[in-house]
């Protein structure tokens, strides 16, 4: 009869570990669905920055075409034309 009760008591024992062990691992979740609600929350901010700097450069080159189309700016002709050398022209003596 003794051995029904020392079982009762290791099942018990057990019982309590396993409990304990389910509530830490419920924190942990707890834990680890915070991370991943601040993580979504960066990566959200983060592709909405990105969005708005891509919005941006996109407007400063419409402003910069702007410009060059309103004052039709043509590139001096001596600054595009560069004189042709030999083959050995620029080759030290």
């Amino acid at each position: 009869m003794f051995w029904f009760f020392k079982r009762r008591a290791e099942d018990r024992q057990r019982i309590e570990e396993l409990e304990s062990r389910v509530k830490i691992m419920e924190q942990t979740l707890v834990i680890v669905k915070m991370s991943l609600n601040n993580l979504q929350s960066a990566l959200i901010a983060v592709s909405q920055t990105q969005d708005t700097i891509g919005r941006d450069v996109s407007n400063i080159g419409e402003v910069i075409e702007n410009i060059v189309n309103v004052f039709e700016v043509d590139p001096a002709p001596s600054l595009t034309s560069l004189p042709t050398l030999g083959p050995d022209d620029d080759l030290p003596n």
